[in-house]
């Protein structure tokens, strides 16, 4: 039925007289309890933590009880506390507003969904609000290819050089950059920096032993990880990808030089043997 008032009759058979019949007012109202956006940041910078505040809002003429907001889906990456919120009971069109700490530990578009469930009577009823933050690694710890060669024979070592810079308005710690590949020889296999202050820059080098490599362009992903220096929560950049040609190695010219060399020492004696022949005659 559509909202409004409806005044279904009341039929009472009276025995031995009239029967009486009066209008009885239904009134049907449809009207949710539901979550509204009242401050939530469209990105944050990764290892941020931010409070995001949500309105919880009795549309209904009535009373409702047992509101619960609870936290129902969210992306990997994403941590929220509390997970969820009692509230009770919400009076005829009252609002409250509830806050919720959310952190996160991957860069990326994170997508998350709260749920509030409530009591019109005794019946159940749940409303879902969906929204979604861009988490971006700016402004943060960032990892700086400083050199690497663009092409490199098969077999040689590449050298690749890295900057890490502390751009966050914290210290860190436990600050470390490894290479994200299994199969290949890099040393080292992690390059620990340990602890860096605010504005900090340091270097990391790694040493990559081609003889494994195929011919051709190659992909090399690093990945930075550290720890928040109050929390001791670890976070991860997104990898980041070294690009180096792998060369045919140039064909050796030693096979032929040591010929060479050895027909030279061959007619050496041969050349003397027969000068002294001739010599003698």
């Amino acid at each position: 039925a559509q909202d409004g008032t409806y005044l279904p009759e009341v039929c009472i058979e009276v025995e031995n007289g009239e029967n009486v019949r009066f209008p009885v007012p239904v009134k049907v109202d449809s009207s949710v309890v539901e979550i509204l956006e009242k401050d939530i940041p469209s990105e944050i910078s990764l290892s941020e933590s931010k409070e995001i505040e949500i309105v919880v809002a009795n549309n209904r003429p009535n009373l409702v009880s047992g509101v619960n907001v609870r936290m129902k889906l969210k992306s990997d990456g994403l941590e929220f506390t509390p997970e969820q919120i009692f509230i009770g009971d919400l009076g005829a069109y009252e609002k409250k507003e509830i806050n919720f700490t959310f952190t996160p530990i991957a860069a990326g578009n994170k997508e998350f969904s709260f749920e509030v469930s409530y009591k019109n009577g005794i019946n159940s009823h749940q409303n879902e609000f969906k929204s979604s933050i861009l988490v971006r690694s700016i402004a943060d710890v960032k990892l700086i290819l400083v050199n690497a060669p663009e092409s490199v024979l098969k077999g040689e070592i590449a050298k690749i050089d890295f900057d890490v810079a502390n751009g966050k308005a914290k210290d860190i710690k436990a600050v470390s950059v490894m290479p994200e590949i299994e199969g290949l020889r890099i040393l080292p296999s992690e390059y620990f920096i340990g602890d860096m202050e605010v504005g900090d820059v340091f270097s990391a080098s790694f040493d990559v032993y081609t003889s494994s490599l195929h011919i051709g362009d190659t992909e090399i992903p690093f990945k930075l990880v550290f720890r928040d220096v109050d929390t001791d929560r670890r976070y991860e950049t997104t990898g980041y990808l070294v690009h180096i040609e792998v060369k045919e190695p140039h064909k050796s010219e030693l096979p032929n030089l040591a010929l060479f060399v050895a027909l030279v020492i061959i007619f050496i004696p041969v050349a003397v043997f027969v000068w002294v022949r001739v010599k003698r005659k």
